[in-house]
């Protein structure tokens, strides 16, 4: 919630959001901020901390935001309510979510398929990698909330976090 208010900006992404936090409502509520201000880009169960765990890498790539997140052993995306018939097209492919993001999940694979209908998903395991292609809308300031697991907080990316390199 400190990041949140300390990061002030039209929308705030929220990548590798705690699973228990991922509602956008739920952030902006006890954050203070309206709810269109939030989306959860991905959610992650897991560990809190990892020593060896990188950042993620952001680059700008004319006007997306280009986002590569390895989450640390201890840790795994979760895309809960996505079925994993849809979650599959990111597994060597890329998913798109509306017109702000595509996700491609390169080391996801399908670990089981149905019983009766050998073609339906029953399973999958996302790995450990997310690419993301974000497009913030050209109008509106953003800012993009990570967790960093090297120490255990929200940090902050983007133009409007250059005054405050640190979420708190």
């Amino acid at each position: 919630m400190d990041s949140l208010r300390g990061h002030q900006a039209d929308v705030v992404y929220v990548l590798n959001s705690s699973r228990s936090d991922a509602a956008p409502s739920n952030i902006a509520s006890l954050a203070g901020t309206p709810s269109e201000k939030v989306v959860i880009l991905s959610e992650a169960t897991g560990c809190l901390n990892d020593s060896q765990a990188g950042p993620p890498i952001m680059q700008q790539v004319g006007n997306a935001v280009h986002i590569v997140s390895v989450l640390p052993p201890c840790a795994s995306y979760e895309f809960n309510g996505v079925p994993a018939s849809i979650m599959a097209q990111a597994f060597g492919g890329v998913l798109p979510r509306g017109h702000f993001a595509t996700y491609s999940l390169p080391g996801g694979r399908v670990t089981e398929h149905g019983l009766v209908n050998n073609s339906a998903i029953a399973s999958v395991e996302m790995g450990r990698e997310l690419d993301l292609e974000l497009f913030p809308e050209e109008a509106k300031s953003y800012v993009i909330l990570y967790y960093d697991w090297s120490n255990g907080k929200f940090m902050c990316a983007g133009a409007q976090c250059a005054l405050s390199p640190e979420a708190k």
